[in-house]
């Protein structure tokens, strides 16, 4: 009886000392709280004011603001999670987005922040990233020409393998681009690569795979020319001579 009360008394310290051990808690992080900027009547007005002085569209006038995109600067000097605001034209209507257009426009003029960023009317000019971009399509290629397409070009670490195919997919995507960008002008203009320019002619033909990178854009090119003569629209029949073929062409590039 006593071996067997001592069993039961052991039992009950070991059940007593299991519930006296302090057990983890987990408590789950709860979501971030978007800060809710606060601003006066007067403020909010200042600040939608200063975009509105900031916007800088072809023939916008002051007459064209409409209350629909008062109301979106609104909305996004309010919601600190929009990062873009943009300005443009739809049609003949001065629209507002907080986003980009699905349609496409001549120019816009764009307001960007930082996640969380929350302006205030004295520090609006200084923390705002801002700017308008004219001819969007034609500056995103100029963009892509003179400021990605050479760091690309420059990228030392990849392995021979690696950066003939990026590079190749750069040529073929620029050479595309530039092609259907002028060809909503109604011209033919080739993509004229900037990879190796600075190589001399004997060094660049030991490197094959920059040869073969060439000739890709050559192909391209031959395909475009085709393309081109083949085009009955753009050809003036009434030419008699050389000269006034020379001539039409010369009067379609102006």
């Amino acid at each position: 009886m006593e071996g067997g009360q001592d069993v039961h008394s052991e039992v009950s310290v070991s059940e007593e000392s299991d519930e006296d051990k302090p057990r983890e808690i987990i408590v789950e992080d709860s979501e971030p709280q978007i800060p809710v900027p606060q601003y006066s009547d007067e403020e909010l007005d200042k600040l939608v004011e200063f975009v509105q002085n900031m916007t800088t569209l072809f023939d916008l006038h002051e007459s064209d603001w409409t209350e629909d995109c008062v109301e979106t600067i609104r909305k996004w000097f309010m919601n600190v999670s929009e990062l873009v605001l943009l300005i443009f034209y739809d049609g003949n209507a001065l629209s507002a987005s907080l986003g980009f257009p699905a349609a496409s426009v001549l120019d816009f003029t764009y307001f960007l922040r930082l996640p969380g960023e929350i302006f205030s009317v004295d520090g609006f000019h200084d923390c705002v990233q801002f700017g308008t971009m004219h001819e969007v399509d034609g500056s995103m290629l100029a963009l892509l020409e003179i400021v990605f397409a050479p760091i690309f070009f420059a990228y030392e670490p990849w392995s021979e393998s690696v950066k003939s195919a990026c590079l190749e997919a750069v040529h073929g995507f620029l050479a595309h681009v530039s092609h259907l960008h002028h060809k909503l002008a109604g011209f033919t203009v080739l993509y004229i690569p900037t990879e190796g320019m600075h190589l001399e002619p004997l060094e660049a033909v030991k490197d094959p795979r920059y040869l073969k990178r060439l000739e890709a854009v050559a192909t391209h090119w031959m395909t475009q020319i085709r393309t081109a003569l083949a085009d009955t629209d753009q050809t003036d029949h009434d030419s008699v001579c050389p000269s006034d073929e020379y001539d039409f062409w010369l009067y379609r590039r102006k």
